[in-house]
C-alpha cells in the first residue's frame, strides 16, 4: 500500500463494510467506521450505502443492523474534527472548483479492481 492514493482506503472500507454486512458481522461495523472516518473523507460513501442496506432490511424485516447503523454513525464522529466533518463533505460536494481538484474518484487501475474482485470471491 506504499505510495497508494487515500482513496484507496475508502474502496478498501467499502468492500469491507459490504463483506460484514454479508457475512452478519454487525458489530464490526462501527469500528471499521470509526477507522476509515480518520483515513478518509468518503467514509460518508459507506454510511450512506450502509443506510440503504438498513433501510432495505427494516421494509422487510428488522435486523441487528439498525442498531449497528446508528454505532457507526456515533463512530465517525469521533476524530479531530467531530461533527464538522459532515460540514466538510457538505462544503466539497458543494463547491464545484474544489471538486474539479480531486480525482479519487477515477476508475482504480485494473490490477487493483482484479485483486478487488479475488477478495468478493474468496470472501463467499
Amino acid at each position: 500500500m506504499v505510495g497508494a492514493r487515500p482513496s484507496v482506503f475508502s474502496l478498501l472500507g467499502l468492500l469491507t463494510l459490504l463483506i460484514l454486512i454479508q457475512r452478519g458481522r454487525w458489530w464490526w461495523i462501527p469500528p471499521l467506521f470509526l477507522v476509515w472516518a480518520n483515513l478518509h473523507p468518503a467514509f460518508i460513501v459507506g454510511l450512506i450505502v450502509f443506510l440503504a442496506i438498513v433501510a432495505a432490511r427494516i421494509i422487510t424485516r428488522w435486523g441487528a443492523g439498525a442498531g449497528a447503523l446508528v454505532a457507526s454513525i456515533v463512530a465517525t464522529l469521533m476524530n479531530p474534527y467531530g461533527w464538522r466533518v459532515y460540514e466538510q463533505q457538505l462544503t466539497i460536494g458543494s463547491s464545484r472548483d474544489y471538486r474539479a481538484l480531486l480525482d479519487e474518484w477515477i476508475v482504480p487501475p485494473v490490477p487493483f479492481l482484479l485483486f478487488a474482485i479475488a477478495i468478493l470471491i474468496i470472501a463467499r
